[in-house]
C-alpha cells in the first residue's frame, strides 16, 4: 500500500500535463466548488472527479484514503447539524423521550443542508488536490512554483509539508 498524497510513477493522462494545467484545473474546481450551493451540481463535481481519476489511471490511489475522507464528512455532517439551526425541525440528537434532557438539540433541514453542501466541497476540494499531488513529480511542483516567483522558502515550506503529511497516516 502506497503512502497517501504521494507521488505515484506512471505513464497517464494525469502524469503527462503541465504542473500549470494542473494548478488551473484545481482553482477552477475549488472556485466551482466552494461557489455552488446545488447539492446535485456538487454530487456531479464529486462523480467527475472519480471519473477523472479513473481517466488519468488513479482512481485506486484516489480512493486510498476514502475511510478518512468518510469519517470527517460525518463529524463535519454533526458538528453543522448541531451549531446550525434553521428551516423545519426533523428530529432531535437526544430524543424527546429521555427524561430531563430529551429534545435538546434539535436537527433542523437547513443545518442538514448546510452540512451536506460543506461535505460535499471538503470531498470535492481533496480529490481535486490529491489528483494533482500524486501526479505531478515534486521536483515539477517546485519548478513551477519557482517559475511564478513565489518565495523559495515558502516553497521549501510546501514541500517539506507534503513529505511529511502522510507521516501519521
Amino acid at each position: 500500500m502506497t503512502e497517501i498524497l504521494q507521488y505515484v510513477h506512471k505513464d497517464a493522462f494525469l502524469h503527462r500535463l503541465h504542473p500549470y494545467t494542473k494548478i488551473f484545473f484545481i482553482v477552477l474546481v475549488s472556485l466551482m466548488a466552494i461557489i455552488s450551493t446545488s447539492i446535485p451540481f456538487l454530487c456531479l463535481m464529486v462523480f467527475a472527479m472519480l471519473v477523472f481519476a479513473a481517466y488519468g489511471e488513479l482512481l485506486r490511489e484516489s480512493l486510498q484514503q476514502l475511510k478518512l475522507i468518510l469519517v470527517m464528512s460525518i463529524i463535519f455532517i454533526l458538528i453543522t447539524i448541531i451549531t446550525m439551526p434553521g428551516g423545519e425541525t426533523l428530529g432531535y440528537v437526544i430524543p424527546l423521550g429521555v427524561p430531563f434532557i430529551g429534545g435538546f438539540i434539535p436537527i433542523t433541514s437547513g443545518g442538514l443542508m448546510i452540512g451536506i453542501v460543506l461535505t460535499l466541497r471538503f470531498i470535492i476540494l481533496i480529490f481535486a488536490f490529491q489528483l494533482f499531488l500524486i501526479s505531478t513529480h515534486p521536483r515539477a511542483i517546485v519548478h513551477a512554483l519557482v517559475k511564478v516567483r513565489l518565495p523559495f522558502y515558502s516553497i521549501l515550506m510546501l514541500i517539506i509539508a507534503l513529505r511529511f503529511l502522510p507521516t501519521p497516516q
